[in-house]
């Protein structure tokens, strides 16, 4: 599954003339650990089938990684060379294709035995024009979602072909964006039914969506009110299982996981429905919920001080409707923990939902794998299960800046 990303990148990356981040979390001064040995490709343990991928707009190369018990192995092959920067990254749901957005437009490549990569079209161009914040693939897999890193350019819907992955005419453009902020990620509902775009600190905006036709339809934004900081920035959008709770990870001063009842059907958002903030570090950058929506985690971006660089981690409880908000955050006992490298910026979980994964702006361990404490004690506790350093670099200094990453569903 798959993360922002980690969309800050493109507004930095734009002005650098080249990038999303991915923006795309959850997470919080408790347990940190020593640095671990480098797993560094030798592995060990047993593979589950999931495999990492990871960019950053520094280096015109994609990293991939078999994600096991025994930490972070590099597929065969890896990296792979792109052909420019990059800045976003999605994965079709039956993980046939791995999409990658850059400077120069979105590149795709199939996914192959082993996750081993191989270049579509020729390693051409699949689409030209747009320069990807971040990007996100209808749960049918016949849709693919561009948020463009320049406002007037939007959010495209293109079809995808499933068997040969390649994506026809876009389908629909939608302009209702904010005016102000800079796109960061996009992403669907499981139902399919509804989509929610980030805009830093332009607030959000919900949007229904037509599978038949591929046409989005602007439904609502979502401003800042007088209970946020006034730099408040979003950044990262996650839906729980059944459409209808929003997490959005509110960094810029927010410092908090926000939480929204909606609509699953029609993304209305109600209007006078108390928002639940739990706060989280400083900056928190990107969120994921694990796979059984029990726990949610965050990567704190911040100063090389707690509660900077840092993962906070949540049980998530209550019974959200689309008209309620119940849900509960509870910060976990042992959270947050150390990242072990600088710039924690994007999350992901793995299909097993056994391990999350960490992508660092930089440091010898920038690519961090934990597993998730199943036991009666501290449950959902995350444990450093491993590290590896891509060999990836980012061409800015900014926090938050030039990373993404995702992961086999």
């Amino acid at each position: 599954m798959s993360i922002r990303t980690t969309p800050r990148i493109l507004g930095k990356v734009l002005a650098l003339a080249v990038v999303f981040i991915s923006a795309g979390l959850f997470t919080g001064c408790g347990a940190f650990w020593s640095p671990v040995t480098d797993t560094g490709g030798s592995g060990g343990g047993s593979t589950n089938g999931s495999y990492v991928y990871a960019v950053k707009n520094g280096t015109n190369s994609v990293a991939g990684y078999a994600v096991s018990s025994g930490g972070l192995t590099a597929i065969s092959g890896s990296p792979v060379t792109i052909p420019a920067a990059p800045t976003s990254l999605a994965i079709t749901p039956a993980n046939s294709f791995l999409y990658i957005g850059t400077s120069g437009g979105v590149y795709g490549y199939s996914i192959g035995t082993g996750g081993v990569l191989s270049s579509l079209n020729s390693n051409a161009v699949l689409i030209s024009g747009v320069v990807p914040a971040s990007m996100d693939i209808s749960p049918d897999g016949n849709w693919l979602l561009v948020l463009s890193g320049s406002i007037a350019n939007g959010i495209y819907v293109y079809p995808l072909n499933t068997s040969t992955g390649i994506p026809g005419a876009a389908a629909q453009q939608n302009l209702s964006v904010p005016l102000s902020g800079i796109p960061q990620a996009i992403k669907f509902a499981p139902n399919q039914a509804i989509v929610a775009a980030t805009f830093g600190s332009g607030g959000d905006d919900t949007y229904t969506f037509n599978s038949s036709t591929g046409a989005l339809t602007f439904v609502s934004p979502i401003n800042f009110t007088s209970n946020d900081a006034a730099n408040s920035s979003d950044s990262t959008v996650v839906f729980n299982a059944t459409s209808n709770e929003l997490f959005i990870a509110r960094g810029g001063g927010g410092n908090a996981i926000a939480t929204y009842p909606i609509n699953a059907t029609s993304a209305f958002i109600p209007s006078n429905q108390a928002i639940l903030y739990a706060t989280s570090g400083t900056n928190p950058l990107a969120a994921i919920l694990s796979q059984s929506g029990s726990y949610a985690y965050a990567v704190n971006t911040g100063p090389l001080v707690t509660p900077g660089n840092t993962i906070s981690g949540y049980t998530v409880g209550g019974s959200p409707s689309s008209t309620t908000n119940t849900v509960t955050l509870t910060t976990l006992a042992t959270s947050p923990y150390g990242s072990l490298a600088t710039g924690p910026a994007a999350i992901v979980a793995d299909k097993s939902g056994g391990y999350i994964i960490v992508l660092n702006q930089s440091g010898n361990s920038d690519l961090v794998e934990y597993s998730i404490n199943t036991g009666v004690t501290s449950p959902g506790q995350l444990q450093l299960n491993g590290s590896v350093s891509t060999g990836l670099s980012i061409s800015s200094s900014n926090v938050g800046a030039g990373v993404a990453l995702v992961a086999t569903h």
